[in-house]
């Protein structure tokens, strides 16, 4: 087998190594987590910006989250509850 041979192994064995790590865990036997949201998801889900996801954090104002390590992460009960606690009644005019 030659250096190119090897170095084309190594490459498509890394390649699926990272589309497995990207597909959602479950049949396979992992842990599956959906309850969990990255930032990226809950501001698509909410319709803001990354940033204003953020300054929600750092001002305490958003939804509460957990830091696992460096990640950052939303539960969806947690969104849930924010946004239930953000609901506002409209006023009917008389």
């Amino acid at each position: 087998m030659s250096d190119d041979d090897d170095a084309s192994n190594w490459q498509r064995q890394w390649r699926e190594q990272r589309d497995e790590s990207r597909e959602p865990m479950g049949s396979a036997g992992r842990a599956t987590v959906p309850d969990l949201l990255d930032e990226r998801a809950l501001a698509a889900r909410l319709g803001v910006s990354c940033s204003t996801i953020q300054s929600w954090r750092y001002t305490s104002r958003g939804p509460r989250f957990l830091k696992i390590g460096r990640l950052v992460r939303y539960r969806r009960a947690d969104v849930d509850a924010f946004l239930a606690a953000s609901e506002r009644a409209t006023v009917q005019e008389a």
